[in-house]
């Protein structure tokens, strides 16, 4: 009986032991692809506010420097866009969306390091968003200015 026992023990520190190896494996590998504590943050952030995220892409912007993107928002859904940064040389990021007509639809201009813009559009509507880092504490380096989009 105490050979069964033993026999069970082991299996089981085994089966913990080898679901904990590749458990602290993937989550490294996810976590050196899928950036910093500030990106999953933000990012479970949306997904606790019960957001999708279709989008999720970043660009390495110095002082001044912007990144777009175009997308189509749907009818009846809605929308958040988030642009921030994870560095803390980065003081101010601003986020843009504009029409196909050239006309600012929403933005957030406000000086912090993460920008937000939610809406729900009556119609279908094809933006152009620009997300800008704009003020750095080093204006010449360059940092990461991130930008995800959620729906639900």
């Amino acid at each position: 009986m105490k050979i069964i026992t033993h026999y069970v023990n082991v299996k089981t520190i085994r089966t913990f032991f080898c679901l904990f190896l590749i458990s602290a494996l993937s989550s490294s590998q996810a976590t050196a692809q899928s950036g910093s504590f500030t990106y999953n943050f933000v990012k479970g952030w949306l997904i606790g506010e019960g957001y999708t995220i279709s989008q999720d892409t970043y660009c390495n912007l110095a002082e001044g420097e912007s990144c777009y993107l175009n997308l189509t928002f749907y009818q009846n859904s809605t929308c958040t866009v988030v642009a921030f940064s994870d560095d803390d040389n980065v003081t101010d990021v601003d986020l843009y969306a504009y029409s196909s007509d050239g006309t600012i639809y929403q933005k957030d201009t406000d000086r912090s390091s993460l920008a937000r813009i939610t809406f729900t559009p009556y119609s279908d509507r094809y933006l152009h968003l620009v997300f800008k880092n704009y003020a750095s504490s080093s204006p010449r380096y360059k940092s990461t200015v991130y930008l995800l989009v959620g729906y639900k």
